[in-house]
């Protein structure tokens, strides 16, 4: 049995890992209603090579050198990590949470967004995944889902 947040490998019946204090919601100890309360919280943490940025509390955020605000949605700035030599467009894309699960979407960016080496669509609604990869222009970042 492996955490779910950091890979750890756990004793069956752990409900939290001893490595990064994460819930483990498919843990026998659990009852199916206790791992659907779990399962229906969760905070992406995108990691790259200079640390990470944490996304708390989204509904919808946009990522880009100088990314558009809307009404609903918030935005991150990527140009402290040389954002404009890596390829990444001024409003590159946008990452979304319905419920418990995230998408990534690009926004007409000039160098495209990709998810695990392919390259998705403009406008196209993509779902991502703890350990994903997603490469905006040549910006990589690794995908960490925290649930609980």
């Amino acid at each position: 049995m492996k955490c779910p947040s950091c890979g750890t490998d756990l004793l069956v019946g752990t409900i939290l890992c001893d490595e990064c204090g994460g819930y483990v919601p498919n843990s026998p100890n659990r009852s199916a209603a206790e791992k659907e309360v779990v399962t229906t919280n969760a905070t992406l943490i995108l990691l790259h090579s200079n640390g990470q940025i944490t996304l708390d509390d989204l509904t919808e955020i946009s990522l880009g050198r100088d990314p558009l605000n809307g009404e609903d949605e918030k935005r991150i700035s990527l140009a402290d990590l040389n954002a404009l030599k890596l390829g990444v467009s001024r409003n590159h894309a946008m990452i979304s949470k319905v419920e418990s699960k995230f998408f990534i979407r690009d926004l007409g960016s000039t160098n495209g967004t990709w998810l695990n080496m392919v390259r998705i669509n403009q406008n196209e609604l993509v779902s991502i995944e703890d350990g994903d990869i997603i490469r905006l222009g040549s910006l990589e970042f690794q995908i960490n889902i925290l649930r609980w």
